[in-house]
């Protein structure tokens, strides 16, 4: 909608059915008896879809009655079977189903979600369906322990989004303990984060380790620190990001080697690469390879495997970067992590035609080729293949990569 700084949009909170449309909705559900009303509108409170063994525990009627009753809103168009669910249904359309939803008054509404949550726990129902309704239902100690579960479930499953949103839900639900506040909060950060959106991931970090270093946390607060400085880095916040590196790994040292340790001096090297300081580059990254390996931390220490390669290229040991990055791409394919393959060739392939190797690295093209999801897979246009010809002068085959 337009607005005076100009084209923005709305929450789909915000929104409701026009008058028109509801009262077009509600004369057709006018036309139906009582008890088929209320059977619909109970059905409305369990979803745009539902069994047949939901409805009938939540209505608390006979099934001859819901039977009936069930027939007469199918045959007015209201409902259909749904052949996704055993002996299910649905609302043929999502506006019938908001239009009755909106019409039921708090009090029921609040105790027909209560028994739907109570029926889809006794049947087996998935967390997250069953954590909605006790949160609808105002049972929010109850649900926050389940939207915990299906929350790390979906970080689990990468759907990060699906994770944020679960976590954003239950926050306004949390008590006074501060120790789960931060946790939330930093979870929530994080999945924002694993869902790139870096921008809304920073704000609830920084609350969420502010709230852990509040309470002694050291260890936990080292952790989310270093998603923080990912996010500042990414939104721009350049100058943040080392001092969260630095602080995470000047607190994380004291308790010997860890996974989160070496990931500190990874993106301190990342930094410092950043900044062309091939000397503090090697030296990081060597550092987070030793702390890596005896935390059996494979990923990182062939992340740091490549940064030492790099480092090691600019500081005037091209050799050895080379040897350095080869190893890192063997690793990498090894432990199956494509991205750290890619970016090791990568790096491998433009080292070599900035040290007038450029033969040297057309002949190693194919190795580009090796890694699943490579720009490299079509070597015709492969952009490696232009890269390295065009330093040969072969600059019809450079055009055509």
């Amino acid at each position: 909608f337009r607005s005076k700084e100009g084209w923005t949009r709305k929450s789909l909170e915000d929104f409701e059915l026009p008058r028109s449309v509801r009262e077009t909705i509600l004369l057709r559900v006018d036309r139906l008896r009582p008890e088929e009303i209320e059977l619909l509108r109970t059905a409305a409170v369990i979803g745009s879809s539902f069994s047949y063994e939901t409805l009938l525990s939540v209505s608390e009627r006979s099934e001859a009655e819901v039977r009936t009753a069930l027939e007469a809103c199918v045959l007015q168009q209201l409902l259909q079977e749904d052949p996704r669910i055993r002996a299910g249904y649905r609302f043929r359309h999502a506006l019938t189903r908001e239009a009755i939803y909106d019409e039921i008054i708090t009090p029921v509404r609040e105790r027909w979600h209560g028994l739907t949550a109570d029926a889809l726990q006794a049947n087996g129902g998935a967390p997250i369906d069953i954590a909605q309704h006790l949160l609808a239902a105002g049972r929010s100690d109850e649900a926050v322990p389940l939207c915990l579960i299906a929350a790390e479930k979906a970080e689990l499953e990468y759907a990060h989004a699906d994770a944020a949103a679960l976590y954003e839900r239950i926050l306004p639900h949390l008590g006074e303990e501060e120790g789960q506040r931060a946790t939330v909060l930093c979870r929530l950060g994080a999945a924002y984060w694993g869902a790139a959106q870096p921008s809304a991931a920073y704000g609830y970090l920084d609350a969420g380790v502010g709230l852990l270093d509040r309470a002694g946390d050291v260890r936990g607060a080292a952790h989310y620190r270093l998603i923080q400085g990912q996010c500042a880095w990414e939104i721009g916040k350049s100058e943040e990001a080392p001092r969260h590196y630095e602080r995470a790994r000047t607190e994380l040292e004291a308790d010997g080697p860890s996974r989160d340790l070496a990931y500190a001096y990874v993106n301190l090297a990342r930094v410092s690469l950043t900044a062309l300081d091939a000397n503090a580059v090697v030296l990081q990254a060597g550092k987070a390879m030793t702390i890596a390996d005896s935390a059996a931390a494979g990923d990182i220490m062939v992340h740091a495997q490549t940064l030492l390669g790099v480092g090691q290229a600019l500081s005037g040991n091209v050799d050895d970067g080379l040897r350095t990055l080869n190893r890192g791409f063997e690793n990498a394919m090894r432990l199956r992590l494509p991205s750290t393959a890619l970016s090791a060739a990568t790096n491998s392939t433009i080292l070599r035609c900035n040290s007038s190797r450029a033969a040297e690295a057309l002949d190693r093209l194919d190795v580009l080729m090796q890694v699943p999801d490579s720009p490299a897979t079509d070597r015709a246009t492969s952009p490696f293949e232009g890269l390295a010809s065009y330093p040969l002068g072969e600059l019809p085959r450079a055009a055509l990569a």
